[in-house]
C-alpha cells in the first residue's frame, strides 16, 4: 500500500508501537445511517429553507459548529476556562523543536498533539488560531510547511509549558517523500502522543489519500480526531469585511451539521473488528479569516477545539477559584 504521506506507506514492524490508551471511539450507528455518505469531490446538497425544518444537533451552535456522539458539549465555563488556557503571555506559546528526522527530536514529558492533513488544508492558520500569535508559518502556496514542529503551551514564569501542538507538513500534492516516513514514524513511536486530529477540507469532503491515511491511523490506539475546516464557505458567510462578524442562517448551520454527519460516516470502517477503530464520534468544524483592515482574526470552532486539546491531554479540570473575566 502506497503511503499517504510519503506514497509509500508501510504497516509497523511489530505491535511495540501500539499504544495500549484507552480507545474512546464511537461504535454507535451513526445518525440518518440512510444518508449516503460524501463522496470525493462532493459535499451536501444545499438544504431549501422553506422545505426543511431546520433540528441542530445538542451543541451545535454558530460559534462552535461541533459534533458531539462521545462526549458532552462543553459548558460556557469549560470553554471560558479552555479561552483562558490559550491566552497568550509572556510564557505561551513558545517554539519548542522543530525537525524533518525524528531521531532528532528531544525527549519531553509534556503531552502532545498533533495535526495532520492534505496540504494547504488549514494546519498552520488553525495552530495560529488556537493560540492567537502567528507563530506557524501559513501560505496558500501548496508545501510551505517543511518541518515537523512542536508549540509549547501553558507555561508560566515558574513552569515550562504543560501542552505541545505538533504541525506537520501536509500530504498529498506539494509533499516530500522523505518528510511523509518521519511523520510516520512519530506517529508510530511518539509516547507522548495523546491525540491526532485529521483536518479534513469540509469543501471537497474525504478524498482517495484521506482513506489511505484513515486506514493508516486505524493500526494504532492513539485516539484520533476529525477537524473540518474552512467551514465558512459550507456556512455561506464571508467575514473578511471590515467590522462584519460571523453570522450564519439556520440553513447554512443545519447544511454543516449534515456535511460533518456525512464525513464522519463515510470516515468510519466497515469492519471495526478487522480494519481497526474509526474516529472519535465528536467533530468539530472550523474557520479562520483575517478582517482586511484591522488584520483581526475571526473564528468559528477554535474555542471548541482548545476544549477538546484539554481533554485529551488531561487538562479539563477547571482550577479552584477560577473566574471568567471575560
Amino acid at each position: 500500500m502506497r503511503s499517504p504521506f510519503s506514497r509509500a506507506l508501510r504497516r509497523p514492524h511489530n505491535c511495540l508501537f501500539i499504544r495500549l490508551l484507552p480507545r474512546h471511539y464511537a461504535t454507535e450507528t451513526p445518525v440518518n445511517p440512510g444518508k449516503p455518505a460524501i463522496q470525493s469531490g462532493q459535499t451536501s446538497s444545499p438544504v431549501k429553507e422553506r422545505d426543511t425544518e431546520f433540528s441542530l444537533p445538542e451543541g451545535f451552535t454558530e460559534e462552535n459548529p461541533c459534533l458531539y456522539h462521545d462526549t458532552l458539549p462543553p459548558q460556557p465555563s469549560q470553554l471560558a476556562y479552555a479561552k483562558h488556557f490559550f491566552t497568550r503571555s509572556k510564557h505561551s506559546p513558545v517554539y519548542l523543536w522543530g525537525t524533518d528526522i525524528f531521531r532528532t527530536i528531544p525527549e519531553a514529558a509534556i503531552p502532545e498533539v498533533v495535526f495532520i492533513g492534505r496540504s494547504n488544508v488549514g494546519k498552520s492558520s488553525i495552530i495560529n488560531a488556537l493560540v492567537g500569535e502567528d507563530i506557524c508559518a501559513s501560505s496558500k502556496k501548496l508545501g510551505r510547511t517543511k518541518l515537523i514542529s512542536a508549540i509549547g503551551l501553558g507555561g508560566t514564569k515558574n513552569e515550562d509549558s504543560r501542552i505541545a501542538l505538533v504541525d506537520t507538513p501536509g500530504y498529498g500534492k506539494g509533499s516530500q517523500a522523505e518528510w511523509g516516513q518521519e511523520i510516520q514514524k512519530y506517529l508510530e513511536k511518539r509516547k507522548q502522543l495523546r491525540r491526532i486530529f485529521l483536518l479534513l477540507d469540509g469543501k471537497v469532503g474525504l478524498k482517495p489519500r484521506d482513506h489511505d491515511v484513515l486506514a493508516f491511523l486505524r493500526q494504532f490506539a492513539v485516539p484520533y480526531q476529525l477537524v473540518l475546516t474552512k467551514s465558512d464557505h459550507t456556512l455561506g458567510i464571508d467575514n473578511r469585511k471590515k467590522g462584519c462578524e460571523p453570522k450564519a442562517s439556520q440553513s447554512g448551520l443545519f447544511r454543516l451539521s449534515q456535511t460533518a454527519q456525512n464525513i464522519l460516516s463515510a470516515a468510519r470502517p466497515l469492519n471495526p473488528s478487522m480494519e481497526g477503530p474509526g474516529p472519535l464520534g465528536d467533530v468539530i468544524a472550523c474557520s479562520v479569516q483575517m478582517e482586511r483592515k484591522k488584520r483581526r482574526r475571526i473564528t468559528t470552532g477554535i474555542n471548541a477545539l482548545q476544549w477538546a486539546i484539554l481533554l485529551a491531554t488531561g487538562f479539563d479540570q477547571i482550577p479552584r477559584g477560577f473566574k471568567n473575566k471575560s
